[in-house]
């Protein structure tokens, strides 16, 4: 299945959601890799789970600042990406021996603040996840999302509904957007009523 725009879904921590996120199209399936994150799961059982899905590249997702750790989980669990969940300085980056996927707030009452903050790590990471402390309408921010989308490999993060996917693939046009999963129901049992409605709406059509 082929989708619009490359989708990432964070916060995996089922084989459920990976191996549907797997047999939809979305290109990138994050997992939390911080013990204290509530959807942290054991790394062996993340190790299961990418062995049962394929097509689909993995993403590390950390919040800490310890280099050596990072490198050493990417390497055990063969991720495809780091995502850095805060702000490091940027000499550190080159450490990383994955690409990044920088996690940014966008502040959208002084969008400038945000372009300051992409230009000082541009050209140092592979993407860059978007995301908002609220959930400010779209249709306002169009103009400024799309410069930014235009100059910088943005993910976008907030304001995914079914109602605004054309807006953001025919008019802001990030390089992707993000989703999160969900929790099981129990083991095997999952509603995936939410994720379906956006990436059926992605499909692209034969």
């Amino acid at each position: 299945m082929a989708l619009k725009t490359l989708v990432k879904v964070s916060e995996v921590n089922n084989l459920s959601d990976a191996r549907y996120c797997a047999g939809m199209g979305v290109e990138l399936v994050g997992f939390p890799l911080d013990e204290n994150h509530p959807k942290f799961i054991e790394l062996s059982s993340i190790r299961e789970i990418v062995n049962w899905i394929s097509g689909v590249k993995v993403v590390g997702e950390f919040s800490g600042d310890n280099i050596y750790n990072m490198n050493y989980l990417a390497e055990q669990l063969a991720l495809d990406y780091i995502q850095l969940n805060h702000l490091i300085h940027p000499e550190f980056l080159p450490g990383l021996k994955k690409p990044v996927i920088l996690k940014i707030t966008f502040n959208h009452e002084n969008p400038s603040e945000t372009l300051e903050v992409l230009d000082k790590y541009a050209n140092k990471v592979a993407y860059f996840l978007l995301e908002s402390n609220s959930e400010p309408e779209l249709t306002p921010l169009k103009d400024v999302l799309g410069e930014i989308c235009q100059n910088y490999p943005v993910i976008l993060g907030f304001g995914i509904r079914q109602s605004s996917l054309p807006l953001i693939t025919d008019t802001i046009s990030p390089a992707g957007i993000a989703l999160k999963g969900g929790e099981e129901i129990k083991p095997g049992l999952k509603d995936f009523s939410e994720l379906s409605d956006i990436l059926e709406e992605l499909e692209v059509n034969d």
